[in-house]
């Protein structure tokens, strides 16, 4: 049975490799447009205002992140995070500075 840390290794090593790759070279053909409708829903239901602070957790290529930037401006931050740093390079392509 492998560990804990075995499973994260190999899921970077997946996510900062063909993972990645997949992701990119798929997303904006059919990802992006299947999953918008969940990061919508879970925008409102989280109900944003200005002025929040917000991490979002598996940011992938940033479009939600985007979003929460929008909800809470004036005065709010969010931060992305996400395991493969060709999709924080995405992010950070799109213009959104605070990927990581």
């Amino acid at each position: 049975m492998k560990s804990q840390a075995e499973r994260a290794a190999e899921q970077a090593a997946f996510w900062n490799g063909p993972g990645g790759k997949m992701w990119l070279a798929a997303y904006e053909k059919r990802i992006a447009d299947d999953i918008r409708p969940f990061g919508a829903a879970a925008l409102e239901r989280a109900a944003l205002r200005p002025g929040e602070k917000v991490i979002d957790v598996g940011c992938g290529t940033g479009e939600t992140t985007a979003s929460i930037a929008t909800a809470v401006a004036p005065g709010g931050a969010v931060l992305g995070l996400d395991i493969s740093e060709a999709l924080v390079e995405s992010a950070r392509a799109r213009g959104l500075a605070g990927a990581r």
